[in-house]
């Protein structure tokens, strides 16, 4: 079962191109602490899910932290996550793991998924969650 803290809550706004999958930036502030460090905000604070974040750290700082969101084409009641690919992943641990149709994660990411046997720890998959058909009764 999947950890609700394991997902960061990315609101996103979309709207319907009618040209695929849509990728948008969430912006959101976050408060410097003592310690931080870019890569520990990213992977601790945001799951990895932080883009281009600057270096040049204060403490006390308000910072901009953009983060990646995205939408699933036709059906607004799908929930579509931002995923950060750890290591030991494949794409079909990854349908599992969020119970998404791996068809679709590819189609969502068909731009940088050009061999989906083929994933790097550190990308960041749009996944819509939830769309893995289920077996009906007799199977």
């Amino acid at each position: 079962m999947l950890d609700p803290d394991f997902l960061v809550q990315v609101p996103c706004q979309c709207e319907d191109t009618g040209t695929g999958t849509i990728t948008n930036f969430h912006d959101t502030r976050y408060s410097v602490k003592l310690g931080d460090t870019p890569n520990k905000v990213t992977d601790n604070v945001f799951s990895g899910l932080a883009w281009n974040m600057s270096n040049e750290f204060q403490i006390n700082q308000e910072i901009t932290i953009h983060l990646i969101c995205g939408c699933y084409e036709g059906n607004d009641r799908v929930q579509v996550v931002s995923y950060t690919v750890q290591q030991g992943d494949t794409l079909f641990t990854i349908s599992s793991l969020l119970s998404a149709d791996w068809g679709e994660i590819v189609r969502m990411n068909k731009r940088l998924l050009k061999n989906p046997d083929f994933v790097i720890p550190g990308w960041v998959l749009l996944v819509p969650m939830g769309t893995a058909a289920t077996p009906s009764k007799g199977e």
